[in-house]
């Protein structure tokens, strides 16, 4: 019985013992897991703040690479328009018109003219350029000898000697307002006189020539009075006597078509170019 007692004191000894250390294990453990969870605590929030850190980067980024595609994009467009813009530059055929001698390089050039339904030759250089030029002899190679219907619609070749037309003098001058120059050789000398007008009426009423007073140049040096005396002139051609000089024809004693008011006429011209500029 003694050594039974003596048996149960050691195992309550033990148990008590293992019961303490039991107790320190359980402490030692929740200190080492509140430590854990405390490093895993800043170690998530550190990462947290870096994360967050490069997210702003990241988001700076690709604002600015949105930038980039923009200004690209709006670089790209500007360049097309400019690009368009030198093309239709470059497409759009040249107009008739005061100043054009600073982008044609060529004296004169041909174009087409819708409102007349043909072709014209432009004056590109002389007093800045612009005149479309109507009535040319400088050649030889035209009889200027035509009836009516002849010079109503013209005739001749626009690289050579030529008259445009009464009817397309008209439809021009009807539609805006125009001013006349006139180039003139004669004995190796230069002249030329400029109009600040002219207009050329209908067929009905012969194709009458409207002047304003001549206003420059050197032609009234050998005709008195440049163009003038044809002002208000009507048109004559062999077959259509219009003028208003007694009992002769101008154009039949003269050889030749014009406004012939009292049968004048220029002598001994080797070149002759009239010519009309919008203003």
């Amino acid at each position: 019985m003694a050594s039974v007692g003596i048996l149960l004191i050691v195992l309550a000894l033990a148990t008590g013992n293992i019961s303490a250390d039991a107790q320190d294990v359980d402490k030692g453990i929740g200190e080492l897991l509140a430590t854990a969870m405390n490093f895993l605590n800043q170690t998530l929030s550190r990462l947290l703040e870096q994360s967050l850190e490069h997210l702003h980067r990241v988001e700076a980024l690709w604002d600015r690479l949105t930038e980039l595609e923009h200004n690209m994009i709006s670089s790209r467009l500007d360049s097309n328009q400019t690009l368009s813009n030198l093309e239709s530059r470059e497409q759009k055929p040249p107009v008739c018109e005061r100043g054009m001698n600073e982008t044609v390089s060529e004296p004169f050039i041909i174009l087409a003219d819708d409102s007349i339904g043909k072709q014209i030759r432009c004056d590109a250089h002389t007093d800045t350029g612009g005149w479309i030029v109507f009535q040319r002899r400088a050649v030889g190679d035209v009889d200027f000898y035509r009836n009516w219907t002849e010079y109503r619609d013209g005739f001749g070749s626009l690289s050579g000697d030529f008259w445009l037309g009464n009817e397309a003098l008209h439809k021009l001058t009807k539609e805006h307002s125009y001013e006349l120059r006139i180039d003139f050789y004669a004995d190796g000398q230069v002249y030329y006189a400029q109009y600040p007008t002219i207009t050329v009426e209908d067929e009905e009423n012969k194709y009458r020539l409207g002047l304003d007073p001549y206003s420059e140049g050197t032609l009234g040096e050998i005709t008195g009075s440049g163009l003038s005396y044809s002002d208000r002139g009507s048109f004559s051609t062999f077959d259509q006597d219009n003028n208003d000089y007694p009992n002769v024809n101008c154009a039949v004693s003269n050889h030749g078509a014009w406004w012939w008011y009292n049968g004048r006429v220029h002598r001994y011209a080797t070149f002759t170019e009239m010519k009309m500029r919008r203003v």
